[in-house]
């Protein structure tokens, strides 16, 4: 008959909510109806039923804990206080019922139990959620503005010699680490997984392997992180911090090479490139990290004096960003005015421009583009694949274009994309797209319309760094 006992603890996450909801109903009836003593009935009524529900969620916690191997020292501080609001709510009802009680003034009740249902469900929070369940969301600048010690730890690899580095240890582990542990660890494993070292990832979890070797389109935990992420099945939840799409890539590479635990990096085929987020002082962000020469002063006047805007992505690079935002006469063949530079451009806006798809037989000489924008330009993208030929292009932006959907598939075979604003389509075309799940997550698809405002028209004048 043990199992009943089992039964009614699983029963705790549900009735926990119920003296949650009267404690709360109950104090703002208290604050908004105070001295209205026609209310003083229903308030009795409210605080007796949150005295009650607290005592049976105390008993079917306690039998949770009992039963399911949770340790006294992580339920202790939630246990405890669940019991002082339990008396809490007693001594409020029993203060609104017997003028005895009323030795304690009902602010200071409404003070005290108040914050002891705020502790109460953090320190329940923070069992099923961990303890960064709060601040794990805040962006890590955030956290370092406001002193909080954060848990993600950057992957930082040798740039001189990360080949020898253990793929596992040092990459794999370290991704599972950041994006997976604190819901699947020794404390809380979701799913019956826990993934806090090799062996414990390949035992898997209660519905059984979670790595299939050498096929990662049947693992499920590649199969999780590549699901949209709206989906429910999403893994880690939208909550949390996502992998990139290098770390997606990299854990792919790992199972699809006998996801072993001690293969080197320079043993697989791992371009530097899917590994350059890992190498400290990286100035450069998402853009390449290729030593080129800087363009010379003289050619980045004339450009500018054609309408260009010319700027550097930071003062010491020689990486150059172009806008054509003053140059609405630019067609296919004014890109030939960009050929100097072409190495140098990592950024280039056409948008409200005049170019057509021919423009794409010049844009594949730029080898360096990572950062593409077509926005309100005749683009059909009839030749949109020649640019996948681009080794380091990850942002593509087609915001009303011309663009045909039919195209959409060129996309797949680009190496490094990972995102692709397309908007203002029609809603029952994007549902026969057929998109493949590993995908859906670089496009942004649909409707958008922003109104035009006054200053759309001014242009804004550029610093040249140095001025």
């Amino acid at each position: 008959m043990d199992f009943i006992y089992d039964l009614i603890g699983r029963f705790h996450p549900l009735i926990v909510h119920l003296p949650i909801g009267f404690i709360i109903i109950g104090l703002m009836l208290d604050f908004c109806f105070r001295d209205k003593t026609e209310f003083s009935p229903v308030l009795r009524f409210v605080f007796l039923w949150a005295f009650i529900t607290s005592f049976f969620s105390i008993i079917t916690g306690y039998l949770q804990y009992e039963r399911e191997g949770f340790a006294w020292e992580n339920v202790k501080s939630h246990f405890i206080m669940g019991i002082v609001s339990m008396v809490f709510c007693l001594f409020f009802f029993l203060n609104l019922k017997y003028e005895k009680f009323k030795i304690i003034p009902k602010n200071v009740l409404f003070v005290l139990l108040a914050f002891s249902l705020l502790i109460t469900g953090h320190l329940g929070g923070t069992i099923t959620h961990g303890s960064y369940h709060l601040t794990e969301p805040l962006p890590t600048g955030l956290k370092e503005v406001l002193g909080l010690e954060s848990n993600y730890k950057l992957i930082e690899l040798d740039p001189d010699n990360y080949k020898n580095a253990n793929f596992y240890v040092d990459v794999i582990q370290p991704i599972f680490n950041q994006k997976c542990v604190s819901c699947h660890n020794d404390k809380k494993s979701k799913g019956g997984l826990n993934m806090i070292n090799f062996n414990s990832i390949m035992t898997g979890g209660e519905n059984g392997p979670v790595i299939y070797i050498n096929n990662s389109l049947e693992s499920e935990i590649y199969k999780r992180i590549t699901l949209p992420l709206l989906d429910r099945y999403h893994m880690p939840p939208k909550s949390k911090i996502q992998p990139t799409q290098d770390e997606i890539n990299l854990i792919k590479l790992w199972i699809n090479n006998s996801a072993s635990q001690n293969t080197l990096i320079k043993d697989l085929p791992i371009p530097k490139k899917l590994l350059a987020s890992f190498f400290p002082n990286k100035p450069n962000g998402i853009f390449p990290i290729n030593n080129i020469p800087f363009v010379k002063n003289e050619i980045l006047s004339e450009l500018r004096q054609k309408g260009f805007v010319v700027t550097r992505i930071f003062e010491s690079s020689p990486f150059l960003k172009v806008s054509c935002i003053n140059y609405p006469d630019f067609k296919d063949n004014s890109i030939t005015e960009l050929k100097k530079i072409e190495k140098n451009i990592v950024e280039l806006d056409l948008s409200k421009t005049q170019i057509t798809d021919n423009v794409f037989d010049h844009i594949v000489k730029f080898n360096n583009l990572t950062i593409l924008k077509l926005n309100e330009t005749n683009i059909t993208g009839l030749m949109i694949d020649k640019l996948s030929v681009l080794p380091n292009l990850k942002k593509l932006s087609l915001i009303n274009t011309s663009f045909d959907f039919n195209y959409i598939s060129k996309f797949y075979d680009f190496p490094n994309l990972n995102m692709v604003n397309i908007y203002d389509y029609e809603e029952l075309k994007l549902k026969a797209l057929n998109l493949p799940d590993s995908l859906k997550s670089i496009f942004n698809i649909g409707r958008l319309k922003l109104n035009k405002v006054k200053t759309d028209s001014i242009i804004y004048p550029f610093k040249v760094y140095g001025e």
